[in-house]
């Protein structure tokens, strides 16, 4: 009887030092176990923003190019551009509705950001002077010519504009500025 109470006590014992074991590897875990979470969270926020941000760019773009076909087309050429880019979709969600809300055609819209991407990427940029193009291409958009206060906001930019102007004209700089 003895020798089955110290079997049995000897078999608990090693049960205990086991489940210590468990409970040291558990401890272990834990800042893995909760950094995990964070990134779930985390992802699960990041997913719930960009559902909100694709909602609000659906409705503006109804309203912009006249219905819910035409919105989601052009969302749908819009991120296949935007995946193959250095900046991001909401970049472009943003840049996009200020053209058109200033006349460009949903059709031009895509390649125009093609051009002011290229042209902020040449010049070492990035979102700002984007936006700033944007915004200049837009304005020269909706008044069908171009000003200097358009053509400041290009140079602000980075984009040597009078000279490409010039260039486009087959003029000096001077002469175009006189």
């Amino acid at each position: 009887m003895d020798s089955a109470r110290g079997g049995i006590q000897s078999f608990g014992d090693r049960m205990n030092e086991v489940g210590n074991g468990f409970t040291s590897v558990g401890k272990a875990l834990m800042p893995i176990t909760v950094g995990v979470g964070a990134l779930c969270v985390t992802s699960a926020k990041t997913a719930l923003e960009f559902l909100a941000l694709k909602q609000q760019a659906s409705i503006a773009f109804k309203t912009l190019l006249g219905g819910a076909q035409q919105a989601e087309q052009f969302l749908g050429d819009l991120y296949g551009f935007a995946f193959t880019t250095p900046f991001g979709y909401d970049q472009y969600l943003k840049a996009s509705q200020q053209l058109i809300a200033m006349g460009v055609s949903a059709k031009d819209a895509i390649p125009y950001l093609q051009g002011i991407r290229d042209a902020a990427v040449g010049a070492g940029g990035g979102v700002e002077q984007m936006e700033r193009l944007s915004y200049a291409f837009g304005k020269m958009a909706s008044r069908g010519k171009i000003t200097m206060e358009e053509l400041n906001l290009v140079l602000e930019a980075g984009i040597p504009a009078t000279k490409i102007l010039a260039n486009e004209y087959g003029v000096t700089t001077d002469e175009l500025a006189g």
